[in-house]
C-alpha cells in the first residue's frame, strides 16, 4: 500500500506524463512494492512504476565537480599509457584540493610514477596486505595514497584501464 505522498507523486506524474510509456495510460493501483505504482496502457500493457524522490541540487552540484576533478586527475595520470607497477595493483590518490595546472601536468605525472617505482621496489613495504596502506609524501601534488598490492573491489585509480 502507497503512502498518502506516494499516492500524490503517482497522480502528479500521470497527470503531468500520461504517455509517459508511449501509449496512454488506462489505470494505475497501488504496488506490491517494487514496483511501487501498476499501471495499465490503454492498449493493456502492463507497466510497474517505482517513485524515488528528487535530489537536492547541492548533491548534484557537489557530485558533478568532485567527477570532474577526479576525472581531471585520471586524464592527466594516462595508466593506459604505462606499465603496470608488478607488486602495485590499485592506488587511491587524496590530492590536494586543487587541480593541476596545465603547465605542471608532466612534473605531476613523472613525480607519481617516480613514487610508485620508488614504493614498487620495496623489500617489505606495509602496504603489501589485502587491507592497503596510506603512504605520505606521494608528490607535489597529492598528500597521501593508499596502496594495494592487489586490485581493489572499492572506487579508486587503477593503474590499468
Amino acid at each position: 500500500m502507497s503512502r498518502d505522498d506516494e499516492r500524490e507523486a503517482r497522480r502528479g506524474f500521470i497527470a503531468a506524463a500520461p504517455e509517459f510509456a508511449g501509449d496512454a495510460i488506462g489505470s494505475a493501483v497501488d504496488g506490491p512494492d517494487p514496483p511501487d505504482v501498476l499501471c495499465v496502457s490503454r492498449s493493456g500493457k502492463k507497466i510497474g512504476v517505482e517513485l524515488t524522490k528528487w535530489v537536492e541540487h547541492g548533491q548534484i552540484t557537489s557530485g558533478k565537480a568532485r567527477e570532474w576533478f577526479d576525472d581531471s586527475y585520471l586524464d592527466i595520470i594516462a595508466s593506459a599509457n604505462h606499465a603496470r607497477p608488478d607488486r602495485i595493483g590499485w592506488v587511491w590518490l587524496h590530492p590536494k584540493s586543487r587541480p593541476v595546472k596545465p603547465q605542471d601536468v608532466p612534473q605531476f605525472r613523472e613525480e607519481l610514477y617516480e613514487f610508485l617505482v620508488r614504493e614498487n621496489g620495496l623489500t617489505d613495504p606495509e602496504w603489501e596486505h589485502p587491507q592497503g596502506a596510506p603512504v605520505q609524501d606521494v608528490c607535489h601534488y597529492c598528500d597521501e595514497a593508499l596502496l594495494y598490492n592487489a586490485p581493489a573491489r572499492a572506487p579508486g585509480l587503477s593503474l590499468l584501464p
